[in-house]
């Protein structure tokens, strides 16, 4: 597929949702689940012989290996075994993921979907002279071409110096499967 990099999520339903109070947010005539933990707990992480395994794929076809983590005590278990580390929109707030993937060298992308202008302000902010970016992102299961609003990603990225690129959820043409693009795109130096 000419890819150079497969993310995948890494997380504990336990430690991300509420059983009793986290609703869906996703299409409900694609997944008819309603409660995220069920839902979480039915595609839960693999254990670390299982992300090894994945790792040592990931090497022997020259792929790189990126992580969304999502608690702590993952991000301790399975830092050494990525090579890049994506922070969801969901966790910009989480100033202590945040700092401990800058603090790994390795390159970190965080989303922005539903995030503040202040938010994004400060990540910004702290993004800048590290190998990071930020993304602009719409929290659309999947986003249809109208809900997209790339005119707003141009402004931001004239705002946001960290601003890099685009995270999005999309259908593929023939409807079978939603797919996370990212693209970086280069700013023109002056």
């Amino acid at each position: 597929a000419g890819a150079n990099i497969i993310k995948f999520q890494a997380y504990k339903a336990e430690k991300l949702v509420s059983r009793e109070h986290a609703k869906s947010y996703w299409d409900t005539s694609e997944e008819s689940e309603t409660s995220q933990y069920e839902l979480f707990k039915k595609y839960e992480t693999f254990n670390r012989q299982e992300w090894e395994r994945i790792k040592r794929a990931c090497e022997y076809n020259n792929i790189g290996l990126w992580l969304s983590v999502f608690d702590i005590e993952l991000f301790k278990d399975l830092n050494d075994l990525c090579d890049g580390i994506k922070i969801a929109s969901g966790d910009i707030t989480f100033k202590r993921l945040i700092e401990k993937s800058l603090t790994t060298n390795k390159p970190v992308i965080i989303s922005t979907g539903g995030s503040t202008n202040e938010e994004i302000q400060e990540i910004n902010e702290r993004l800048a002279n590290k190998n990071a970016a930020s993304l602009f992102c719409r929290l659309v299961y999947p986003t249809k071409d109208e809900e997209g609003n790339l005119q707003v990603f141009s402004k931001m990225r004239e705002k946001y110096r960290s601003m890099k690129g685009i995270s999005d959820h999309f259908r593929l043409e023939n409807g079978e499967s939603v797919i996370l693009i990212i693209r970086i795109i280069p700013r023109a130096t002056p």
